[in-house]
């Protein structure tokens, strides 16, 4: 799976590949600890960071509204991370 991710400092998005995924925490294992505290807290995902699935051109899911980290990856989907919080990412 892909993940997008995008900082306040940066135009384009860092880009991470994760395999064997199946839900969107899973996705966050296989990450550096300093990208994986600076999307999540004690509570799943910060407050300042937004997080989307879907699959490019067909619309997206929001991983908060939905079931927050536990939020099944539908085949063909990739991941898009949005952090915020000028102090974080």
């Amino acid at each position: 799976m892909k993940i997008n991710l995008y900082t306040p400092q940066s135009g384009d998005p860092q880009i991470f590949h994760v395999g064997n995924v199946e839900v969107v925490g899973d996705c966050f294992a296989g990450l550096d600890h300093a990208v994986q505290e600076a999307i999540l807290d004690s509570s799943g995902v910060r407050r300042f960071v937004s997080v989307y699935l879907g699959v490019p051109g067909q619309g997206v899911r929001n991983v908060k509204t939905e079931q927050g980290l536990e939020t099944a990856i539908k085949s063909g989907e990739e991941l898009t991370v949005l952090i915020a919080d000028p102090f974080k990412g």
